[in-house]
């Protein structure tokens, strides 16, 4: 219970629900089969205009609870990097809570799937406890980890690079739920991301990152996501690097470099829609991930460029710092 566990990122489509199932840790995962909306957005219309969500609702969640704690968090890196706001959704606060739930009850289990006649059983995968929870989406996800506080267990989302890509995605709506196990101080964070209808985009021309310059804070990696960038067993390694454009655009990344503190540039892999073995990663998207943990309260500059749509951007460069959450 001490080891900290991230199952394998779900998205589901309202039009897209066969599963091929994967993932470990004591439960299943499940992606879309025959669909192309991968890396965690929502299908999107071709836009010149941003639909980028500046404001939402104070959310209602408890002061100081673990689920203000993860949202808070969460939609303050969404939106100083330029992701868009989410709402707090009660629906998705249900269905997020009912399976946090059943996590800290069946300890021996992680996932997404619930077992129906076990404890706490809310219903069987993330698309089936949205439904019952009343929530109608167009397009959800979801995050679980096991983390000791939700603070924790946020930046470890943020960190992992399937589930980075989940937080990081379209979606409109967010629900959280955190549970602790019976006889620990360890709970389990559930993220689920949905939106009805279109999501939310940034328009045709800008470049996002995540980290982004100025972030403070970042983790310096992950363990135990159940799939692997590496295409097999579970991956661990350090914190990296999301570049994304409009879901309609297709983004080319041609050179890439992650440099320390002091000026060394470490080793860094990218990974592309051409190269997942996981199939997640869109064409709108790239990962730039370090095999090597980060170190705790250090500098990090990134330098990346290439074409957004066969338009060229050169030399974006940004710094961020990471802070104790990580190995």
């Amino acid at each position: 219970m001490k080891t900290m566990k991230i199952a394998a990122l779900t998205i589901v489509t309202a039009l897209s629900l066969s599963a091929c199932g994967g993932g470990g840790g004591g439960g299943d995962s499940s992606t879309p089969s025959g669909n192309n909306n991968s890396g965690g957005t929502p299908a999107q219309p071709n836009q010149d205009k941003s639909t980028i969500v500046t404001q939402v609702a104070a959310s209602t969640y408890a002061a100081s609870s673990e689920q203000a704690t993860a949202y808070s968090i969460l939609n303050s890196e969404r939106q100083q990097c330029g992701f868009g706001l989410l709402a707090q959704n009660s629906n998705l606060d249900t269905a997020a809570a009912a399976h946090s739930l059943y996590l800290s009850t069946n300890s021996s289990e992680m996932g997404h799937y619930e077992v129906s006649g076990h404890t706490n059983y809310y219903a069987s995968a993330p698309a089936d406890r949205a439904t019952k929870a009343g929530y109608s989406y167009s397009s959800l996800g979801e995050g679980v980890v096991q983390a000791q506080g939700a603070a924790i267990g946020m930046r470890w989302l943020l960190s992992a690079p399937y589930h980075l890509l989940g937080a990081m995605g379209s979606y409109k709506d967010v629900g959280v739920g955190y549970s602790i196990y019976s006889g620990f101080t360890v709970g389990a964070l559930t993220v689920d991301y949905g939106s009805v209808g279109n999501g939310q985009t940034v328009d045709s021309k800008t470049v996002l990152t995540y980290p982004c310059n100025g972030s403070t804070q970042v983790a310096t990696g992950y363990t135990n996501e159940d799939i692997s960038y590496t295409g097999s067993g579970s991956g661990s390694s350090g914190q990296p690097v999301l570049i994304q454009v409009n879901p309609a655009n297709t983004l080319k990344i041609t050179s890439y470099a992650i440099y320390d503190g002091v000026g060394n540039q470490i080793n860094t892999i990218l990974l592309t829609t051409d190269n997942d073995p996981q199939h997640m990663v869109g064409k709108h998207q790239a990962l730039i991930i370090p095999p090597a943990y980060l170190q705790h309260n250090a500098n990090y500059t990134v330098n990346v460029s290439g074409t957004n749509n066969g338009v060229a951007f050169t030399n974006v460069s940004f710094q961020f710092k990471t802070g104790n959450v990580g190995p």
